[in-house]
């Protein structure tokens, strides 16, 4: 078993910060409690700017990088590849709180010579309704899965607040794209391995707590500078039928408004409220289904925030792409 546990892959784990999260001790504090030889891994944080959050975090054992400008998360990224020991990269945020196996089953996964990269399951920190409602619309990275499974499908999901890839490979495809400051850097990442055939994954065994936006405000600007990133990852990959994806709730509540008018024009209330009725119907049992797959217990906020967040969501992704075509992502 000793034996075993020395032939362990060295592990980089890397946090990124500018100092604003709330959690960042607890996070470091996570990642030190993991389940795997102290001496096969590594905690390196880049702090960008933050003064008071380096001196803060200095007194644990960790590697701790300071820039004195920030230059975004795909440049921190970068860096640590030349500070970086480990064969494997692993990644969470700084407002993530990591199970203790976490790192163990990332690795794990890596016991396939042929697989490059592997994310994780993500779950709420808290259990407020918009968190809830964030957790079962799946906004932040897969929130449940029955086995793993060929990221081939969901590449576009394995969330950078939950992976790990080979550092060869990394380098092989020359990092991060530093263009991109904030959002849709995870999704460029993957797409340039899956063009070279690289075979990714998805492990529902690591997992990472992530405190969602609490607030309908938070959402709104979250959505909005997440949705300029994509944008520039649109452009490069040549994906602009994805563009419109995030505007299909107002689109779908829009022509169900529209139809809704029309039935009450034409044939009046009852037609009306039955179409309504029957709209209700479809969504409750589907989060009933949804919050059974992911193991959240629904309560009648959550049920009344879902489309709040599905909205709020959407209207903040639609300016903030709009934005992002018409001015660039930064």
């Amino acid at each position: 078993m000793v034996e075993m546990e020395k032939n362990l892959p060295f592990v980089t784990v890397m946090v990124c910060t500018i100092g604003k999260s709330p959690i960042l001790e607890d996070t470091i504090k996570s990642l030190l409690r993991q389940n795997y030889p102290a001496d096969r891994y590594e905690i390196l944080v880049v702090v960008d700017e933050d003064v008071n959050t380096f001196k803060k975090i200095k007194k644990y054992p960790v590697r701790v990088v300071f820039r004195e400008k920030r230059a975004g998360l795909s440049s921190a990224r970068n860096l640590c590849l030349k500070y970086a020991k480990g064969e494997i990269i692993a990644f969470t945020d700084d407002d993530c709180i990591v199970d203790e196996n976490w790192l163990r089953e990332l690795v794990r996964v890596f016991n396939d010579e042929e697989i490059k990269g592997v994310g994780g399951i993500v779950r709420p920190l808290n259990f407020d309704p918009i968190s809830k409602a964030i957790t079962l619309l799946e906004l932040v990275g897969i929130a449940a899965l029955n086995k793993e499974e060929d990221a081939g499908i969901f590449h576009r999901r394995i969330a950078g607040i939950n992976s790990a890839y080979r550092k060869t490979v990394i380098k092989e495809v020359g990092g991060w794209d530093e263009n991109i400051i904030y959002g849709g850097d995870d999704v460029d990442f993957n797409y340039m391995l899956l063009k070279k055939n690289y075979k990714l994954r998805v492990t529902p065994n690591a997992v990472v707590y992530h405190n969602h936006r609490q607030t309908l405000r938070e959402l709104f600007w979250w959505s909005y500078k997440l949705a300029i990133g994509y944008t520039y990852v649109i452009k490069k990959h040549r994906i602009y039928v994805r563009s419109l994806l995030i505007s299909l709730p107002i689109i779908l509540l829009l022509s169900f408004l529209t139809l809704e008018v029309l039935l009450f024009i034409r044939y009046g209330v009852f037609e009306s409220i039955s179409l309504l009725s029957l709209f209700i119907l479809i969504y409750l049992g589907w989060l009933l289904r949804k919050s059974k797959i992911i193991g959240i217990n629904l309560d009648i906020k959550t049920i009344f925030y879902t489309p709040l967040v599905v909205l709020v969501f959407s209207i903040g992704g639609t300016i903030g792409r709009l934005r992002g075509f018409l001015k660039g992502n930064v």
